[in-house]
């Protein structure tokens, strides 16, 4: 529990030094401050990391206190309006994060199938060239089947 602790501490104190940076370069005014929580909510969903890099790096890079800082001090009236835009905005940041991630998780893993059971696969794995070649999953079963190795029905 204190290690987590500690280990989340390091993380948002390093996250909070690359926002202190950003913002000395783009100003702490709106808009740099809601892309800047929009991009750490982003790089949430898409990087799913663990305490350290989630509650710690980004938690300490994004910045949520200032920009409610900011559209109280700085908006007037469209004050509210602002900050559920940016709420609404921060969430499809992070959806959409989430979703790209999903996508490339599933374009590599359609890419090592059709690597593998392609015609162009090593001869010996591809069980269109190589009738005999069966999964590991398979092959165990194969070996616990009655009479033996390819003894059950194919």
């Amino acid at each position: 529990m204190f290690r987590e602790a500690l280990m989340i501490g390091i993380g948002a104190a390093i996250g909070a030094l690359v926002r202190f940076v950003t913002l000395a370069i783009f100003g702490e005014e709106l808009f740099p401050v809601a892309v800047l929580d929009m991009t750490a909510c982003f790089l949430m969903g898409y990087l799913a990391p663990g305490p350290f890099g989630g509650a710690g790096m980004l938690g300490g890079f994004s910045t949520y206190s200032a920009f409610v800082g900011l559209a109280f001090t700085e908006l007037g009236s469209h004050q509210v309006l602002y900050v559920v835009g940016i709420v609404l905005a921060c969430m499809f940041c992070w959806l959409g994060g989430d979703q790209l991630r999903n996508v490339l998780d599933l374009r590599e893993k359609m890419a090592h199938f059709v690597l593998t059971h392609g015609p162009w696969a090593h001869p010996e794995t591809n069980p269109r060239v190589n009738p005999d070649f069966r999964a590991t999953e398979d092959a165990a079963d194969d070996e616990n089947a009655v009479g033996g190795k390819n003894g059950g029905n194919r």
